[in-house]
């Protein structure tokens, strides 16, 4: 024997195979069985479900429409153009992105209109790749190549069949019917073939109105978290300020002090808000909260349990959803953690988007994110408030460094001028903070529930979930 080959290790051979499992098909069924020939174990394997009465996808559908796969840009030029970074929940929120490079005829034709819904068709993340989102109202917003619409027929209600998608039995169609690869892909032909339950009308009718309510509670968190955000640039009297001056600037106040030579640090409109903040009383950043860096974990290292690890997907909607976050295996033992009410903020790329923890007792964020970990966490909405407002915003526009990659260090966060404001204005604001997620919780309240009934109508009956539904009570 070689002395480079191990001999047999029985004890580790059994571990390895331990929960592998072996199915035979025969080739004459594999082949017959789905009309792109399918080959790959998963697609076998995968679960599935058995509704009596159900159709597939091709026969719900009467419209499918890819998005642009032009070149996006973050200077506001063009049309917008909405994302999966923009899904909110269900919904969808403003873009952040724009198009200057379609037509005013292409964005007319992908315009998004009340009762759309939205698929994510491709993602490294598999559990993103199928996930759908319905457009409430008619929007002035066009969408990206990797989401693709489609428009429900009369025998299905798109809010059923979103709430449909999102639930662990439209998981289970979208996992077996996905291609995997470096990229999941879960395209249109796809979803033709996946199975899809049908309804009553009275049953998709009190879905329906589940998801409204949850809408109009999303809508309220956002007005009042930007009532919060209006009445923060009343009390510093920074609602408006002229941004579009230059300024020259010699070696010797410039570089020589602060180490930039890049034009956008020195720009007017910067020392015009800080020279105002120090007129009030103020602080740095790094006074009240420390600011940390994340850390790179292994894809390996993912799976179905362990510790939510914060990626930038998960810090779009101003509180942090560790319910999509994936999960890592790894001790916490001298990582950097986040802890409740600590606000994560990008540092590459969208540099200056930031959510604040609510859920997760600890976990881990990225190595393109920070942290910022109040000192006192009674100030953690306010915080968020701040930098989230234009003026926080401005912050991290000044101290950005403009690569092929936008970029900024977790010391010049802390460098951050921050107002003190009296106490009653820091409680004032923080409750109307908290009053925003109070309606944003309720939202995803909702929408749980409405995804719970379906699942339990397609398990049990209809009768059964109606009945739970009347047992649901919702928080105020």
């Amino acid at each position: 024997m070689s002395p480079s080959v191990e001999p047999f290790n029985e004890a580790k051979y059994k571990a390895l195979m331990d929960g592998l499992s072996i199915k035979e098909e025969s080739l004459n069924k594999v082949l017959s069985s789905n009309g792109y020939f399918r080959l790959e174990a998963e697609y076998f394997v995968a679960q599935s479900f058995s509704s009596s009465n159900s159709l597939f996808g091709r026969d719900v559908l009467d419209y499918i429409q890819y998005g642009t796969s032009k070149y996006l840009n973050e200077q506001n030029e063009g049309f917008p153009v909405l994302r999966l970074n923009e899904y909110d929940s269900f919904f969808i929120k403003k873009p952040a992105k724009c198009c200057d490079k379609i037509s005013l005829q292409e964005y007319e034709d992908l315009r998004l209109k009340k009762n759309d819904v939205l698929i994510c068709r491709t993602n490294g993340n598999p559990d993103l790749v199928g996930r759908a989102a319905i457009v409430m109202k008619d929007y002035p917003y066009a969408y990206a190549s990797y989401l693709f619409r489609v428009r429900t027929n009369d025998k299905i209600k798109p809010s059923t069949f979103v709430a449909y998608l999102n639930s662990k039995y439209g998981r289970m169609e979208i996992d077996k019917n996905s291609m995997k690869g470096n990229q999941t892909n879960f395209s249109p032909a796809k979803l033709n073939d996946i199975v899809v339950p049908l309804f009553s009308l009275g049953f998709e009718s009190c879905i329906q109105d589940y998801f409204q309510l949850a809408y109009e509670d999303v809508e309220a968190s956002k007005a009042k978290y930007q009532s919060a955000a209006d009445l923060l640039s009343n009390y510093l009297n920074l609602s408006q300020f002229d941004g579009n001056n230059c300024i020259v600037k010699q070696i010797s106040d410039s570089f020589q002090k602060s180490g930039r030579l890049d034009a956008e640090y020195y720009q007017s409109k910067y020392e015009i808000v800080e020279n105002h903040i120090l007129t009030m009383a103020h602080c740095m950043l790094s006074d009240v909260a420390d600011v940390i860096s994340g850390e790179f974990v292994e894809d390996s290292e993912y799976g179905a349990v362990g510790i939510a690890y914060i990626r930038g997907s998960d810090i779009t909607n101003s509180v942090i959803d560790n319910d999509n976050a994936v999960k890592v295996n790894v001790s916490l033992d001298k990582r950097k953690t986040i802890s409740t009410n600590d606000i994560a903020f990008s540092m590459i790329g969208s540099v200056g988007n930031v959510s604040i923890n609510k859920s997760c007792d600890m976990g881990l964020v990225s190595n393109n994110l920070g942290v910022i970990a109040p000192h006192d966490k009674k100030m953690s909405n306010l915080i968020l408030l701040y930098l989230s407002s234009e003026i926080g915003q401005l912050l991290f526009e000044k101290y950005q460094t403009r690569t092929a990659q936008p970029k900024i260090k977790k010391e010049d966060v802390g460098k951050f001028l921050f107002p003190i404001l009296p106490i009653e204005k820091q409680m004032k604001l923080s409750q109307m903070v908290e009053d925003s997620f109070a309606f944003r919780h309720r939202s995803q309240q909702l929408l749980d529930i409405a995804v719970k009934a379906v699942e339990m109508a397609i398990e049990t009956d209809e009768s059964t979930a109606l009945a739970w539904l009347k047992t649901q009570q919702i928080g105020e």
